[in-house]
Formats: C-alpha cells, sequence, structure tokens
C-alpha cells in the first residue's frame, strides 16, 4: 500500500513527526510512530513534548526506564485499573493544557 502524499507550499517548513504515547493492558507506557495493536493511545503530538509531559507523570520502574501508569501495579481489579489509566489520562491532557496557555 503506497503512503499518503502530503502537499506543501514551496518553502514551508516540513511537518514534525508525531510521537504516540500509549499503554499495553499491563500498563506499561510506550512511544513510537504509531499505536500498536492491543495498547491504548494516550498522548500524541511532537516528540520532545509527549516524552517529557508523559515522563513527567509516569511512575519510573525498579530499572530506571519502564514508565508505568500510575496506579495500575496497585489495581486490584480490571474496573481499578482503568480507572487509573484514565485519571492518566486526564492528568496528561491537563499538563497539555498547561503547557499549550
Amino acid at each position: 500500500m503506497a503512503e499518503p502524499v502530503t502537499i506543501q507550499p514551496e518553502g514551508a517548513p516540513a511537518p514534525l513527526p508525531i510521537t504516540f504515547s500509549y499503554c499495553y493492558p499491563t500498563g506499561i507506557i510506550g512511544f513510537g510512530r504509531h499505536v500498536p495493536e492491543g495498547a491504548f493511545s494516550l498522548l500524541h503530538g511532537d516528540d520532545e513534548t509527549v516524552r517529557d509531559i508523559v515522563t513527567i507523570h509516569a511512575r519510573h520502574a525498579y530499572d530506571g526506564h519502564t514508565l508505568i501508569v500510575p496506579g495500575f501495579p496497585e489495581a486490584d481489579t480490571a474496573d481499578e485499573a482503568s480507572d487509573a489509566a484514565i485519571a492518566f489520562y486526564r492528568r496528561l491532557l491537563m499538563a497539555l493544557e498547561r503547557r499549550m496557555a
């Protein structure tokens, strides 16, 4: 399948690639150019902004690299895990709004 073509005016700056942040049902957060199958989209936009906001608000695992949705490890039920993911998503949106203001 061919990639879609974007037409830009001559001299216009090239659009920045979009980075997606997402979490798996385990609560582990990832970043990429698309959301993998089975993962849930969190925030998307320019790479620096997305990574900065998500990294600040995520829980950091003991390995120092893995990011986890806060509240996910403590969730005893699927409903509690969903509530933690929704709360994290809202926190990310509010942080993005503050940054854009």
